[in-house]
Formats: C-alpha cells, sequence, structure tokens
C-alpha cells in the first residue's frame, strides 16, 4: 500500500469515528439526522474536540495524500488540497450551536466555519 493511500486511510477513519463515538458523547439533544456534523464540533458543545480532531485527521489525510501525486494528477490534486485544507479550517473554527440554554456564540467563528465547510464543497 502507498503511504498517501494509508494516510488518506487513516484520515477518513479518524473522522468516521469522530462522527460515530462525538454522537454518544455530546448533548442528549443532538440527533445524527436532524443536525449536521458540524455541530458535534461546535461551540459550548460537550466534547467538541472529538469531532474538531476528526476534521484535523481527515483533512491533513487528504492533504497527505494529494501532495506527493500533485505532479502526477494535479487537479485531483488540487481538490483534494482545498478539500483537506477547508476540513481543518472547519475543525479549528466552531459552528453556532442552536440548543436552548447554551452561551451566546461567536457569530464571527460561526461565518469562519460556515466558509471552510462550504470550500469543503467547492474542493469535492
Amino acid at each position: 500500500m502507498h503511504t498517501e493511500s494509508l494516510v488518506a486511510r487513516v484520515g477518513l477513519v479518524t473522522c468516521a469515528t469522530a462522527i460515530v463515538a462525538g454522537a454518544f458523547f455530546t448533548l442528549p439533544e443532538y440527533s445524527s439526522l436532524r443536525n449536521t456534523v458540524s455541530l458535534l464540533s461546535g461551540q459550548h458543545m460537550p466534547n467538541a474536540w472529538i469531532m474538531q480532531a476528526g476534521f484535523l485527521g481527515y483533512g491533513l489525510g487528504c492533504i497527505g495524500a494529494a501532495v506527493p501525486s500533485f505532479r502526477r494528477h494535479a487537479l485531483v490534486s488540487l481538490g483534494l488540497i482545498v478539500f483537506g485544507l477547508s476540513l481543518v479550517g472547519a475543525g479549528l473554527w466552531a459552528a453556532a450551536t442552536p440548543f436552548d440554554g447554551m452561551p451566546p456564540a461567536d457569530m464571527a467563528e460561526d461565518a469562519w466555519h460556515s466558509a471552510f465547510a462550504t470550500g469543503t464543497g467547492f474542493g469535492f
């Protein structure tokens, strides 16, 4: 197995694990069916670090897989790099959370998270 393939797989497994585990260690009001995974890493969410680590792991995995093959597959690699950097940004800046009883959210941070989340769509 190529190193870049292994790096990508580790990143993907990290994110998938974070999505599943994060849902068990957050607010009971969180629903995997009704809410986004961004809310798992949201501002003031319990154990938000789990999903933040998932975003970072997946993003770094995508970048790590794309860089070595950039010369052979520039367009695909560029998309993966944009996708990966956007995931890293989405992991570093958190979304506002809509649940009752939460402290006020930093809407500037929410805007950054939203911008990076949009970037993942462009990269994809």
